[in-house]
């Protein structure tokens, strides 16, 4: 999961995902030949490698995110014809690892291909260093580095005209937050700003050295993981209460507010899965007698990840009844259906969920936050590979054993893609709250402590972004008086049934959501 958000930039140097992949959607046999005539890209390298190493084309084309754009029944010489035709067609060649790694940011997942293969052809390209920090969005540069203009003309900032002479030299002061460049030009007293977007009109030289220190992240078999720490995300703060909170009373006064509202966030938490068979977080927490047992100095180091690192069968003899398998199938509840039956009347702003157990998924929900991950996927801890189905790992945890990574001669433990203590919470779910708390006209939060931030922040946030009602179904109260124009106690089901009475959501009405 972990570049899964490593930096969703827009990027200069690269082509639009889906104008990209029409290309492996329409070649041809008379473009074969041009294939084999031309040299050899980073991201073909790769692919080469990935082939050698018994990955077959297809499932090749399935982890660049374009098995939509081959067919289905594509064979496998066609998925290799298609494969090297995109990565030396003449429009694509020089990016095609930026176009799928955006494209990763898009679907939250990891890039398949080594930090190094991209890295590698950013400097073929001829980007900077600025310009490849941009892309992956981290903070820019201040060092200086040398120009030299290859055309006359570009804009300042005032929107004033300004002449160069052809080849004159200067020097890049400093870069703002947007990535817009201070420069001074020989010549020229004052410095010139010059957009990013007038950057083309430039020539960047730098020395190797400014290289050196993404080269050797490069180096780090958890390079995606590292940048994905590195770059910046939205920081939430708790807000002042409403100056004026209008209290709702009893269930069907939220049904009415339900029927009318459009822009709907849910936040849950476990206890919509306690009618699944599921304990909540603390229901039972074996973690003190595990760590006992492995010399740990409390329960919180079985369920972080430099534990995990060290010694992974603390951590995965605590989730083993807890990771989804056919040993131990599972529904989703009438809560799972309730708020898939929001989505299926367009009234589902996004779910956001801080459970694991991939329930919501079973229930059919699309609009949705993991904002801890899930075991629905699986990434290896020493190579990086990732399985997009994760129900072997997840059989071999149930089983009581430790998952190992099926690629040739690496032997890494296969870890589910759940956040443990001491890894980051995706930049994507502090983007979407940021967003998201500001669009809603009601807040549902469902079963759950709100003891873990930021989403305990989210109702003091929503409160803040404007006037949508916050809702509170649990089984006791929790957050502060402030953060709820209303609270139902009870267990998520026996409300939400209510609820649904209330509404007339009846099983004619949506057969395949609510039974």
């Amino acid at each position: 999961q972990a570049l899964a958000q490593a930096g969703c930039s827009s990027s200069a140097f690269g082509p639009d995902f889906d104008t990209a992949m029409l290309v492996i959607e329409e070649i041809d046999q008379s473009e074969e030949a041009d294939v084999e005539d031309a040299g050899c890209s980073p991201f073909e390298a790769w692919v080469a490698s990935r082939l050698a190493s018994a990955t077959s084309a297809v499932e090749i084309v399935h982890l660049i995110g374009a098995q939509d754009y081959m067919g289905s029944n594509a064979s496998e010489a066609e998925a290799r014809k298609r494969l090297h035709a995109f990565a030396r067609h003449p429009q694509f060649a020089a990016s095609a690892c930026e176009v799928i790694r955006m494209m990763c940011c898009k679907r939250k997942v990891m890039p398949p291909f080594p930090f190094a293969t991209w890295l590698q052809e950013k400097r073929a390209s001829g980007a900077t260093t600025v310009q490849a920090k941009n892309c992956l969005g981290l903070p820019m540069s201040t060092s200086v580095e040398e120009t030299v203009t290859v055309l006359e003309e570009f804009l300042s900032e005032s929107k004033e005209q300004v002449t160069l002479a052809r080849g004159l030299n200067g020097r890049v002061q400093r870069y703002d937050k947007e990535g817009d460049a201070l420069i001074v030009f020989h010549g020229i007293a004052k410095p010139q700003w010059v957009f990013q977007r007038d950057f083309s009109k430039l020539r960047f030289v730098e020395v190797a050295s400014r290289w050196e220190g993404l080269e050797k992240l490069a180096t780090e078999e958890r390079a995606w993981e590292i940048l994905h720490s590195m770059v910046p995300a939205p920081t939430f703060v708790e807000q002042p209460p409403r100056s004026k909170i209008l209290k709702m009373e009893g269930v069907e006064a939220v049904a009415k507010r339900i029927a009318r509202s459009q822009r709907i966030l849910v936040l849950a938490g476990a206890g919509i899965s306690v009618a699944c068979g599921l304990p909540t977080f603390r229901d039972d927490d074996l973690r003190p007698a595990i760590a006992k047992e492995f010399g740990l100095a409390d329960a919180d180091e079985v369920s972080h990840i430099e534990t995990f690192r060290k010694d992974p069968r603390p951590w995965l003899r605590w989730i083993k009844d807890l990771v989804p398998s056919s040993e131990r199938p599972r529904q989703p509840s009438l809560t799972h259906k309730f708020v898939r039956c929001l989505e299926h009347r367009g009234q589902l702003l996004r779910m956001y969920t801080q459970n694991i157990d991939t329930i919501e998924q079973m229930a059919g929900i699309t609009n949705l936050m993991e904002c801890h991950g899930s075991f629905a996927t699986a990434t290896c801890t020493k190579c990086g590979e990732r399985v997009l189905d994760a129900s072997g790992v997840n059989l071999a945890v149930s089983a009581g054993q430790v998952p190992y990574c099926a690629v040739p001669d690496c032997g890494g433990v296969m870890k589910p893609d759940v956040v443990m203590f001491g890894e980051p919470m995706p930049p994507a779910v502090m983007t979407g709250l940021d967003e998201d708390t500001d669009a809603a006209d009601l807040l549902l939060v469902l079963g759950t402590s709100l003891n873990v931030a930021p989403c305990s922040l989210v109702p003091s946030i929503v409160g803040a972004s404007g006037d949508a009602p916050r809702i509170l179904i649990n089984m006791e109260k929790v957050g502060k008086d402030t953060d709820f124009e209303c609270f139902l106690p009870g267990a998520c089901d026996d409300v939400v049934a209510e609820l649904l009475q209330h509404l007339g959501w009846s099983k004619e009405a949506v057969p395949e959501v609510v039974d």
